[in-house]
């Protein structure tokens, strides 16, 4: 199973690089239609991963699929591309409050058009790192300390209270 998820940070990292290295060499405004072609060209990437998911549950590539300890079935082909791409669409629902926040903050800024795509770029690989690595450091705090579970749940209730109760100020962004 750990191969498979090789294989998705590998095919990840590939396109990453292709995408700012090689699609966007040079800076430029996206124009609306040129934005839906790679939007097309990235929902395309996803289902056909999609399809290789299914594929490699279905055919034990990498070790996918195979019963374990814990399952004794495993998972069929259609289950696990079902679960991804019902995890996907889920993701890119929840993605659509970012895109607001993204154009709040790029204005506020005043980023030039022609730079945008490379803000926007570097500022989602460096969330994907920090929340890779925040996740990581909570597995592992958990595995070590199952008294840590509090602790985090406590670091929620007193933010959502400062939330509730907090008073809202203006911030000028400069």
């Amino acid at each position: 199973m750990i191969g498979l998820w090789i294989v998705f940070f590998a095919v990840v990292g590939v396109l990453l690089v292709f995408d700012l290295g090689v699609f966007h060499r040079r800076a430029h405004a996206l124009k609306f239609r040129e934005a839906m072609r790679w939007t097309g060209f990235w929902l395309a990437i996803a289902l056909a991963f999609n399809a290789f998911v299914g594929i490699a549950y279905e055919f034990h590539w990498f070790g996918a699929g195979e019963p374990t300890r814990n399952a004794a079935l495993g998972r069929s082909g259609a289950e696990a591309a079902l679960e991804f791409l019902t995890a996907y669409l889920l993701e890119e629902s929840l993605s659509f409050d970012n895109l607001f926040v993204i154009a709040l903050i790029i204005g506020a800024f005043k980023v030039p058009l022609k730079d945008q795509h490379r803000v926007l770029f570097w500022g989602i690989l460096g969330a994907i790192v920090c929340r890779g690595t925040f996740v990581g450091i909570g597995v592992l705090l958990i595995r070590q300390f199952a008294w840590i579970f509090y602790v985090f749940g406590g670091l929620l209730i007193f933010t959502a209270l400062k939330m509730l109760f907090g008073k809202e100020t203006e911030t000028d962004p400069a």
